[in-house]
């Protein structure tokens, strides 16, 4: 895939050239801030603050006229909030491409929180955004948020992107327009624009589009503490009530960042070899009876840290079997270790999802923007193929062995009785907490 960086008005733009016959666009702007900026005071702010921008600009003053002009390019338009940034994106047909990066701009940049009354009636979604997160009792009913907030305890990334009921409330017009400011700045910004155009094309228009807003501005807001997961070394539990008919059961593995990029591209093997192993073809056939699913996926956190996480779905009884199964696999992976010519297939299919990964703008906005949060984490294209020729089937164990020694994990479990079922379990040798090696 075909791509160009360069850097205008402050903005870090990047061009990618999709390999399609539409004449269309797939815009993305990218601002750093997310929750990772927030104060324990201000949780949530910036994605009230996402909300917030859509109830006018400085060329579309009222909420309608903001939705009718992001409508009439021909696509779709949409936003979200995480850690370390917010995104806008916009998609239309081709001939709109330097309207809608505009209108990209204006609503971001421009955004001008003048609507008291509107900004209100907003406070009232975000907070009952929280609550379809809270049971009755206020606890968290997402098991991901539920392990965050064990695992990484006192830093940033045991607060929710939502943030509290208590803070919401306390967040008023000034405090948005101040965080605005802040943070939502040209040289906090990246615009990445997919099409078939050749890149410098694309570059070429859009440094034709004028940008709002100041280049330079002192931050008010630092990040918080990060996390040393090194000091996380104890197995914790967390049981979620629910009166679902299944069981959630996940196990969240947190490990120090990788070292280097083979150790990045490892991980990302390792994936591939418990997606394609036995375990994988035992999980099948359970399916097939309706007995469990399960999924297995490295969950790239932020600063740099990482949590490998191992979930399922299942009915209560079977929750012991699945975990014998995946001990039983992982012990055999390390005594026998990986048969060449099955690495060598995980490694051709590697290549082949890249190209999926590549078609995503976030591959590149992580990797070329000096995303705080992220730095290093995502690589080149062409530095990726250099560096799988490297990697071995030690490589990988390596990484195995790195995640799962010890007794280090955090493990949720979401259904009817689950307090129940986890006494019950735990009272059994070869339980969800005995170590792998």
């Amino acid at each position: 895939m075909n791509h160009l960086v360069d850097v205008h008005d402050g903005v870090t733009l990047i061009a990618i050239q999709k390999t399609t016959s539409a004449e269309t666009f797939d815009a993305h702007l990218y601002l750093k801030a997310g929750s990772g900026y927030e104060s324990k005071e201000l949780a949530g702010i910036s994605h009230f603050l996402e909300h917030c921008v859509f109830l006018g600009t400085q060329t579309f003053p009222k909420r309608l006229e903001v939705e009718l002009n992001l409508l009439s390019f021909g696509g779709n338009y949409n936003a979200y909030t995480s850690v370390d940034h917010t995104e806008y994106a916009l998609s239309g047909g081709l001939k709109n491409l330097k309207a809608g990066v505009a209108s990209l701009y204006d609503l971001s940049l421009g955004a001008t929180l003048k609507d008291e009354v509107e900004i209100a009636k907003e406070k009232r979604v975000v907070i009952s955004e929280l609550e379809q997160d809270l049971m009755g009792n206020g606890q968290w009913t997402d098991q991901v948020q539920v392990a965050y907030m064990e695992i990484f305890a006192d830093t940033v990334l045991e607060q929710s992107v939502l943030g509290t009921k208590k803070s919401l409330k306390e967040i008023g017009v000034q405090e948005l327009k101040t965080y605005h400011e802040a943070l939502y700045r040209k040289d906090r910004a990246c615009l990445c624009v997919v099409s078939q155009l050749p890149p410098e094309r694309t570059l070429e228009m859009l440094k034709e589009v004028p940008i709002p807003g100041e280049s330079k501005c002192t931050d008010i807001i630092s990040p918080r503490v990060v996390p040393n997961l090194k000091e996380h070394s104890l197995a914790k539990v967390k049981c979620l009530e629910t009166n679902a008919y299944t069981w959630d059961l996940d196990f969240f593995f947190p490990f120090p960042s990788p070292k280097d990029a083979k150790e990045c591209v490892a991980l990302r093997l390792l994936s591939l070899v418990f997606c394609h192993s036995e375990l994988s073809f035992l999980f099948g056939e359970a399916r097939r009876k309706g007995l469990v699913y399960t999924a297995y996926g490295m969950h790239l956190c932020y600063l740099n840290e990482y949590v490998y996480r191992v979930a399922t779905n299942l009915a209560p009884a079977k929750a012991d079997k699945f975990w014998k199964l995946f001990q039983k696999q992982i012990k055999k992976l390390n005594d026998e270790g990986i048969d060449p010519k099955f690495f060598a297939f995980c490694k051709e299919h590697f290549n082949y999802s890249r190209q999926v990964i590549l078609e995503h703008p976030g591959h590149y906005m992580h990797r070329l923007v000096d995303v705080k949060f992220l730095k290093g984490a995502f690589m080149l294209p062409e530095e990726e193929v250099a560096v799988l020729e490297t990697v071995s089937v030690e490589d990988v164990l390596a990484v195995m062995r790195k995640i799962f020694s010890g007794n280090r994990r955090t493990v949720t479990i979401k259904g009817p009785e689950a307090n129940k079922r986890l006494e019950n379990s735990l009272n059994r040798k070869g339980d969800f907490m005995e170590p792998f090696f």
